[in-house]
């Protein structure tokens, strides 16, 4: 709901959501982007760019690798909780249209994951 009011798209929109390990993304990572590396999240947006209309319901898929989400957890310092919103929040604001391509992309997307994130898993204080 959060990403929903910040963003204001509709209460409707929908993706799955697959939970893997680093085998089974590695295997996904190869054979759709060419890239042989387990990594901790990918996302598949049922749309390019911003073609998303009121009327588009599915937004994509997001695979999420929990054998990286548990050892980046303990990584970063943070709950388990965190680190699967922050990978979730990641991957549906790619299913959204968002990317990381240069310095501008990423900080407004990385700048929209912590306003999501704030609220629902703030970050653990050390």
């Amino acid at each position: 709901m959060k990403t929903v009011e910040l963003l204001k798209k509709s209460e409707t929109i929908e993706c799955s959501l697959i939970l893997l390990d680093d085998d089974q993304i590695q295997t996904i990572n190869r054979e759709y982007r060419g890239k042989n590396v387990s990594t901790d999240v990918l996302s598949f947006a049922a749309h390019e760019g911003d073609q998303i209309s009121s009327e588009d319901d599915y937004i994509g898929d997001i695979f999420i690798n929990m054998s990286a989400m548990e050892r980046q957890a303990l990584t970063y310092g943070h709950s388990k909780k965190r680190e699967f919103c922050f990978l979730f929040a990641h991957g549906l604001l790619h299913c959204l249209g968002y990317d990381h391509q240069n310095e501008d992309e990423e900080r407004t997307m990385f700048e929209l994951q912590e306003l999501i994130l704030n609220e629902i898993a703030p970050r653990s204080i050390k």
